[in-house]
């Protein structure tokens, strides 16, 4: 698959995100709010579509899905995807969602990701009277 190290990337952040270690394996929470994040719903690829995507792909006795399944759950919901972006038959419906994904920014990166802990101890927002 095309960017394969950046689509690592952004999977590995998007499991790692809450969990305060590296996290190897997605769970279905996680794999909404990456959807979600990259704004990659829309009118056909809705959430329901990607939690039945991931149900698909997982083993039934598991909860997480590790990158392999992951690029899976990308295969099946391509083609919803592809009629939201209304790209052209010759487009690769795959391909395109790959590189929407590879090429935006995880969570660590988002500019003003940490605007809450501005808000907490950012002393420029306070007025000092004299």
């Amino acid at each position: 698959m095309a960017g394969t190290h950046q689509l690592e990337a952004v999977f590995k952040s998007f499991c790692s995100f809450g969990a305060g270690k590296d996290e190897a394996l997605m769970d279905s929470t996680k794999c909404s709010k990456l959807f979600r994040d990259l704004k990659l719903y829309g009118k056909n690829l809705t959430e329901t579509d990607v939690d039945i995507a991931f149900n698909k792909v997982k083993a039934k006795t598991e909860r997480k899905i590790n990158f392999k399944q992951f690029q899976e759950l990308l295969k099946v919901v391509a083609e919803q995807y592809k009629s939201d972006k209304r790209l052209d038959e010759g487009d690769d419906a795959l391909k395109a969602l790959i590189e929407d994904i590879s090429f935006r920014q995880t969570p660590a990166q988002i500019p003003g990701a940490s605007a809450g802990t501005d808000r907490v101890v950012g002393t420029s927002k306070y007025t000092v009277t004299s």
